[in-house]
């Protein structure tokens, strides 16, 4: 964070610089510029991680994937190993003519080779995780149909929470928001599908229905530290500092300790015009941390617009 912000400071100590000759009026103008552009940082900067964290769960995925295969490869030579042994005391329980031991055997050998068999409606399961694994999200939504289809009544919350994962994991937003919807009414108590909700709703740039996805996240769990903080930065950049403020207050009084948090409160506070309470809150987490860039550069605002309003004076 403190690098992606590094123009900001450089743009301060610009405005310093040459404040004995740049006229008040600008000065307050370079401030205010440097405030909004560090807000749209800020909006920027979660784009940005929103989309490594893609790139990293993609990769982890390719990782995954591998290290089943390398796994089931693993155990494909050990289970031939093992197969191998009860083969050769089978051959010896038959050539000393003991039958049941020998049918004993015969029978690990199939259970070890072919292991519990499955039903229909386990192959499709089986085959829907497996697809995932390898990023095939088209060949694993079919594979979940197929289950419904086999099971009859297997149409729940679940099936429509897997389906609602996989079509978002392909970006078929539309139609993940539709199985996520039945999945809420299937489950009403359950967060899972408004937190589905709320990542479509996102990706999809609909700040009004994020906001309400994320609303019904917090009455079914007030304390929920996400669902606060993704409202307050929606409101934000709705520039609703109001409502903004609100949920981050709620963040703070639940992790006091968060100081980007309480930094982004006094944002809110400056942009309604609490100044004096917002210059408080800079101050103290520039206490805390002299580096935090949201404290630095609100903070700076407002002693640049006391600084012009005294010049006036």
């Amino acid at each position: 964070m403190r690098f992606a912000y590094a123009s900001l400071v450089i743009t301060f100590l610009s405005v310093a610089t040459v404040r004995a000759e740049a006229p008040p009026e600008k000065l307050v103008d370079a401030a205010s510029a440097a405030g909004q552009q560090y807000n749209q940082d800020l909006i920027n900067a979660g784009v940005k991680l929103q989309e490594v964290r893609t790139e990293i769960l993609q990769d982890a995925q390719r990782k995954n994937a591998m290290a089943a295969t390398e796994y089931e490869t693993t155990i494909r030579h050990l289970r031939d190993a093992y197969v191998t042994q009860l083969e050769e005391l089978k051959t010896k329980a038959e050539a000393e003519k003991q039958t049941e031991e020998a049918k004993v055997l015969q029978e690990k050998i199939s259970l070890v080779k072919n292991g519990p068999e499955e039903n229909e409606i386990q192959k499709h399961w089986v085959a829907s995780f497996k697809s995932e694994e390898l990023q095939n999200y088209e060949a694993a939504i079919e594979a979940v149909h197929k289950a419904v289809e086999v099971g009859g009544k297997q149409n729940n919350a679940f099936v429509n929470l897997r389906l609602g994962w996989l079509f978002y994991l392909s970006k078929n937003y539309e139609k993940s928001v539709e199985s996520y919807r039945l999945a809420s009414q299937q489950a009403p108590r359950a967060i899972s599908p408004y937190q589905g909700l709320l990542n479509c709703y996102l990706a999809l740039d609909q700040t009004d229905d994020a906001i309400a996805a994320a609303k019904r996240i917090l009455l079914l769990s007030p304390g929920d530290r996400s669902a606060n903080a993704t409202i307050a930065n929606l409101y934000f950049k709705k520039q609703d500092y109001k409502n903004a403020a609100t949920y981050y207050g709620a963040i703070v009084s639940l992790y006091p300790e968060d100081l980007e948090t309480w930094s982004s409160l006094a944002w809110c506070w400056a942009k309604e015009g609490k100044t004096q309470e917002a210059e408080n809150v800079f101050l103290d987490v520039l206490a805390v941390d002299p580096d935090q860039l949201g404290a630095l550069t609100g903070y700076a605002e407002i002693a640049a617009k006391k600084e012009t309003a005294n010049d006036k004076k």
